[in-house]
């Protein structure tokens, strides 16, 4: 009878241990966890807090002519230390391609996204932010994945009306020749203006009114067609994010309150007018 009870006991303990085990790996850790590596030729950088609120937030980096890297025992920017706090884990891939990258940086993202998943488990919500070309990936990932993208916060997207110099408006970059049809062709696919009508997220847009990079006239009709409810951040004195970073306050403030009030209910309220005060 002794020894039964002795197994009995060795066999709770066992299944206690694997639980909690279990807990560590897929539900909040223990401590913070940093995470740097490369996955199919593009470094990546996974940053989960030690109060994760099982949200996970996919950061798109902007265009960048030099490759960008993420190197152990190296701090997080600082831009995101308020997410972290928040609860919210953070992913950011360095792609695979420098340069012009949507394709690449898209491709990238999503193996990445679906690694996190594969060792720290599905999260409960997942919303996607970024700055100008990272904004635009924001964009398209929102457009072609409603099941699973939450929200989306992005400043200054680029890729609003790539041929808009045809009907006398003013083209987004990437600036691509609108005098070969193909191209205008091919443009439209990569269009935000074209993807905005198949987001149903909740969506926080910031544009910049002297803004020459990604024009305002192309955000807002970007803007206009977002289908589910949307906020746009007007930032009167502000060129592109990397031009007038000093002017750009409107975006950090909005961004952070819609993200706690997504870390508190799940969601968050755009201002019914579609701009914030």
């Amino acid at each position: 009878m002794r020894a039964l009870l002795v197994i009995v006991l060795l066999i709770f303990c066992a299944a206690s241990a694997a639980a909690t085990e279990k807990e560590r790996v897929i539900g909040a850790p223990a401590h913070a966890i940093t995470q740097i590596g490369t996955q199919d030729d593009a470094g990546y950088r996974i940053d989960i807090p030690a109060n994760w609120n099982r949200g996970l937030v996919v950061y798109f980096h902007g265009y960048s002519i030099d490759p960008v890297r993420f190197e152990k025992g190296e701090a997080i920017s600082p831009m995101f230390e308020p997410i972290l706090k928040s609860g919210f884990a953070v992913i950011q891939s360095a792609y695979s391609q420098t340069g012009w990258a949507v394709e690449q940086g898209g491709a990238d993202t999503e193996r990445l996204r679906r690694a996190f998943i594969a060792v720290h488990g599905q999260p409960k919500r997942t919303f996607v932010m970024g700055m100008s070309m990272g904004a635009q990936q924001s964009f398209a990932t929102a457009a072609l994945n409603p099941g699973w993208v939450t929200a989306i916060i992005v400043n200054v997207p680029a890729g609003a009306d790539i041929s808009g110099d045809l009907t006398g408006s003013r083209r987004g970059y990437p600036n691509w020749p609108i005098d070969d049809p193909r191209v205008v062709e091919t443009a439209r696919y990569f269009d935000i203006m074209n993807l905005a009508p198949s987001i149903k997220a909740e969506s926080l847009v910031a544009f910049g009114f002297i803004d020459t990079t990604s024009p305002p006239f192309g955000v807002l009709a970007a803007f206009n067609g977002i289908s589910g409810p949307k906020e746009a951040v007007p930032m009167p004195l502000s060129d592109h994010n990397h031009i007038t970073p000093q002017a750009e306050g409107a975006y950090f403030i909005r961004s952070r309150e819609a993200l706690e009030s997504l870390r508190e209910r799940g969601g968050f309220t755009p201002n019914p007018n579609g701009l914030a005060p």
